[in-house]
């Protein structure tokens, strides 16, 4: 199946309220965003089962997102490191309410 880089999280079979709520606490709103995601952290931070969301997704996707974005301008590595010290006190504080 094949979606758009800009299908909301929320749209994806496999993501509930519960986890579309988290990744929009973690400033991700769209596939092209989720996929910029190690998926380690996503496994760590959602369990196993959002193994199978990015399955869904496909890497052919990721490689696609990236082939469109290639004109934009990319973010610096201070926006970069600033926005995961976000992503990662915010997974912190999810973690936490667990």
């Amino acid at each position: 199946m094949a979606f758009a880089h800009n299908t909301p999280v929320q749209f994806i079979p496999g993501i509930g309220a519960r986890t579309a709520a988290v990744l929009h606490e973690l400033d991700i709103h769209t596939i092209s965003e989720l996929v910029r995601v190690p998926e380690k952290v996503l496994i760590e931070l959602f369990g196993p089962s959002i193994r199978s969301v990015l399955t869904l997704i496909g890497s052919t996707q990721q490689k696609h997102i990236y082939s469109v974005h290639s004109h934009i301008q990319q973010p610096t590595f201070k926006q970069e490191k600033k926005s995961f010290m976000k992503r990662l006190h915010l997974a912190a504080q999810f973690v936490m309410m667990l």
